[in-house]
């Protein structure tokens, strides 16, 4: 692991967790060392009983939940070829070197941590809003920056190699896009690499997500790209990709999550897809998937 204190920027006060996990302070706050855990609301946790496809309980949906724990303790680490895929779908573009440092921002529960670990990577930081368990099992640094200290870029500059941002733009506003790019080119090195992937503007069905309170914008492809080429990012990979349906979708999702060969969770499309997979994406036009991914790169 990293020195953490050679990434942050002077002023940044924060509370060490755990060995390898840090929580971003606000100036008036108390070190209380108590981790910011996700949690359902009681009304949510309410809905969620009687959720044909989200109470957990249910013998179908406790099934998807194995294999979802099954990818997490085990695929991640141990399954080379889903790495090897990871690798050439995100990264091959770009040749990174094993000692590069890499920023994976809004990193969840670390799949892609594991992903980079098991290739050999070691220089990791994921930061969340959140803090989760799983990550004491990586060989990487995670940040916390919790919401109401609104301290999200606590880095210095010219620091990074490579900077995930995978799903993270769904959640931001026009003008925390903005502040977004921005920041994620500050605290590039020249000639670093961002690799950015969030819903299809062109997607098939954009009002199933739109609705979703975890999906609450979709932005233009060309807002995009305008403030990447403000930012001095050159665009060196362009690709649009993965299934969705313009009817029942989440009936649909729910039913390929079922029938994935080992796990409804691994958004890399490419690696394994059940038969339902093979079928609907034939109904699917290019440049209708619902997944947009760009890899700029910072001049």
């Amino acid at each position: 692991m990293i020195d953490l204190t050679q990434f942050l920027k002077n002023d940044i006060l924060y509370s060490k967790l755990t060995e390898n996990v840090i929580e971003i302070r606000c100036e008036n706050s108390q070190n209380d060392n108590k981790p910011t855990i996700p949690s359902l609301s009681n009304i949510e946790k309410f809905k969620i009983i009687f959720d044909f496809y989200g109470n957990p309980y249910l013998p179908w949906n406790a099934y998807i939940k194995y294999k979802r724990n099954y990818y997490y303790n085990y695929r991640i680490f141990k399954d080379k070829k889903l790495a090897d895929n990871f690798y050439k779908f995100y990264m091959e573009k770009i040749n990174p070197k094993k000692n590069w440092d890499i920023l994976d921002f809004g990193c969840g529960e670390g799949r892609i941590i594991g992903l980079l670990n098991q290739l050999g990577f070691k220089n990791i930081i994921g930061q969340d809003i959140y803090f989760f368990k799983k990550w004491e099992y990586y060989n990487a640094n995670f940040v916390i920056t919790p919401i109401k200290c609104n301290k999200f870029y606590p880095y210095k500059d010219n620091v990074f190699d490579v900077v995930f941002s995978i799903q993270v733009r769904m959640y931001l506003n026009d003008s925390q896009l903005e502040e977004h790019i921005f920041n994620i080119s500050r605290i590039l090195k020249r000639n670093g690499y961002f690799i950015f992937e969030d819903r299809n503007e062109f997607m098939i069905n954009p009002k199933h997500y739109l609705a979703n309170r975890y999906c609450p914008y979709i932005h233009k492809r060309e807002r995009i790209l305008n403030l990447l080429a403000q930012n001095n990012f050159e665009i060196i990979e362009e690709k649009t990709f993965g299934i969705d349906t313009k009817y029942f979708p989440r009936f649909f999702g729910w039913l390929r999550s079922f029938l994935t060969p080992k796990c409804e969770f691994d958004n890399f499309y490419f690696y394994e897809k059940s038969w339902l997979d093979k079928v609907l994406k034939r109904y699917i036009p290019k440049g209708k998937e619902p997944l947009h991914l760009l890899i700029g790169k910072k001049k």
